[in-house]
């Protein structure tokens, strides 16, 4: 009886040590979902560039053919703006659409990854391959 019960008073304590460290790897959890969430925003999709208006959807295209580009730059490709491009670089890296960062002491934008949608390819692909070849 008495070993019984010492072993019942051991497994309790194990279990206990394991609860401790269970919750302290969940918090961990929480914590890393939680910034991950804060470093990647939604991603926009090419769906949403089509809703710009052409000026905005004008820039995030001519930064996105870059890796990165300085505001010197994009200051110059959009002279005819010039008075607007901060409000609208503003407004375009508060929806998702670039990110400003400082690099060599000075101001670029980049764009972060498109979302795009998936590719579904036939199952029977080699089968419609065959029928196009065969109608030709």
């Amino acid at each position: 009886m008495k070993e019984s019960i010492e072993l019942c008073s051991s497994l309790l304590k194990e279990v206990e040590e394991i609860k401790k460290r269970s919750e302290v790897i969940i918090d961990m959890l929480k914590k890393e979902i939680e910034k991950s969430q804060e470093e990647s925003p939604q991603k926009v999709s090419i769906a949403d560039l089509l809703e710009l208006p052409s000026i905005m959807r004008s820039v995030v295209l001519k930064i996105s053919s870059y890796e990165s580009i300085p505001l010197a730059d994009l200051a110059a490709m959009f002279k005819d703006q010039e008075d607007d491009l901060p409000s609208i670089l503003s407004s375009l890296k508060y929806k998702g659409y670039i990110e400003e960062f400082e690099e060599d002491g000075a101001k670029k934008y980049r764009v972060p990854a498109i979302r795009r949608k998936p590719k579904k390819l036939s199952v029977d692909i080699w089968k419609s391959l065959d029928e196009k070849l065969t109608k030709e």
